[in-house]
Formats: structure tokens, sequence, C-alpha cells
């Protein structure tokens, strides 16, 4: 955001493909679910051919010095002293694939402790996308001005301990993760998924057999929340936040979504074509 063009930079449309396992896995599943297609490299080759540009949400993260873009999710991190955040794999938010990874995190992760304020919103109530708000001279970076009253009027709070609490802007966190089954791609709004600290760590190992159903849900310790921004307060001032897998230090982090910043391609929304849901 930092370039004399980034309007124009933000604006271009990029394609997806799921190659990798990094986040981008996580928004090819996402695009895949909005679709109402498989997921797989062949269906996101054909989408670039034959797709058209969609506005994509963007949430702006700030710790105070330093402000990043997030297009997935941002995760309560462990410090740095525990060692067990790889670039890329942070928290509990894997490829179910790796079981025996999760299995021993689990087992080591302690609760997290601190707060959480969120800003509540009237239901039916949509935020305008960001460039019906911004005319095209206005050449600042989007800004977070939803925080002015924080901790009064419409804001909410949340205190832990959580056994974890991440934040997702798309339905999909990775391909098995079907962490919020009513994101969309531009929505507007982010969604809060916290898991009771004061359930046993079992209960974490009972909601990941859940997630890739969104079932998860469902699960008496896990609670989701929609908001358009949010401020994590860890207690411990050396927790990080990992913003799509990288991780951000504190002490504290304030997060923003943006409506329809960016652009992605995708192919036109179709009706389901059976279940689809699942095949992820």
């Amino acid at each position: 955001m930092a370039r004399p063009d980034w309007k124009q930079a933000i604006r271009q449309p990029f394609g997806i493909l799921p190659i990798d396992c990094g986040s981008s896995n996580g928004l090819a599943a996402s695009i895949a679910h909005y679709s109402h297609e498989n997921l797989g490299l062949a269906n996101a080759a054909f989408a670039l051919v034959k797709g058209q540009p969609q506005d994509l949400d963007l949430t702006s993260v700030s710790n105070g010095t330093e402000t990043r873009y997030s297009f997935l999710k941002l995760e309560w991190a462990l410090s740095e002293a525990d060692q067990v955040v790889p670039l890329h794999t942070p928290g509990i938010l894997h490829d179910l694939r790796y079981t025996m990874s999760l299995r021993k995190q689990i087992a080591r992760t302690a609760a997290y402790t601190g707060r959480i304020w969120y800003l509540r919103q009237d239901i039916g109530v949509q935020p305008a996308k960001y460039f019906q708000e911004h005319s095209n001279d206005d050449e600042n970076a989007p800004s977070q001005d939803l925080f002015a009253d924080l901790g009064r009027g419409q804001w909410a709070e949340l205190q832990g301990p959580f056994r974890s609490a991440w934040v997702t802007n798309t339905t999909h966190a990775t391909p098995s993760a079907f962490t919020a089954p009513g994101a969309q791609l531009d929505y507007g709004y982010t969604y809060i998924t916290v898991i009771d600290g004061t359930h046993p760590r079992s209960e974490v190992w009972r909601m990941l057999f859940s997630l890739e159903t969104g079932r998860h849900l469902k699960r008496p310790a896990v609670q989701q929340i929609r908001t358009r921004a949010v401020k994590l307060q860890p207690a411990r001032t050396t927790d990080r936040l990992c913003v799509d897998g990288h991780p951000m230090n504190g002490p504290a982090f304030v997060a923003q979504v943006h409506r329809g910043l960016a652009r992605i391609v995708t192919l036109p929304r179709q009706r389901p074509r059976g279940n689809t849901r699942n095949t992820f």
C-alpha cells in the first residue's frame, strides 16, 4: 500500500491455483465453494480462463508499529520461545492431514489469556464497498477508522482463557477447514472463532474432527462472531498474531475489514450441483 499506484495495483484481479501448502490453498478452497465447484487444479485453471473479476475483502492488521493486509485468516499464536509456530502452518489451522503434529501441539499448548473486543453489527446491515466510500483522488492507504469508540457503545468484549482464537475472512482457512460457513468473498465482515479455555484440551481435538464439515460450530466450547473490526489484547506480551501464516509481534493487535478492496478471478456463482461442500 506504500506504492503511489496502490489503487490500480490492488484492483488487478489475481488468479488463485491450489499448487502449494501456503495460505493460497485456503483461498482456493473458498473460491471453489463460492462457485459451487470441486477444489482441484484443473477446475481452478478453468476458472482462470473462463472466470471474471470478483471483489475480495481485505483486512488491515496493525500492532502499532506496522500494518499488514490479510485475505484469509489471523490466528492468535504462541510466543517465539515456544518454538511451535512454523511459517505458513501456525496454530491449529494446519491442513488436517498433519494429524500427528496437531495431536502433539494440542498436548503442549497452554490456554491463551487475554481479551478480545469486537464491534457488534445490526442484523441485515451490509457495509458499503471501499471504493464506494472513497474517491479516486484519495491517495491514502485504507485507514482503521472504526476504533474511535473502542470499549463503548457497540463494542463488546470476550475474556479468556481461550483454547484457540482465530479470525477468518473466507469460508475455508485450509482446504479441510470449513471454518466460517457464513462467510462470503466480498461480504464486508470477518468471523471470530474462539474455543473456551475452561473446556479440556480434548474439546479442541473433537472440534478438529468436525471442522471439515462446519459442524464445529455445534460444539459447546466453540463460539463464532461476525464483525467488521476486532482488537486482540494478549495478557502475555510475547504472544504473536499469525497473519496469513506469517508471525506478527504484539503486544496488541487491531484489525478492520475493507469490503471489496481487492479482486480475484472466479467463475460466476451457480446453483449448487449436488453435495460439493464436503469434497474439499
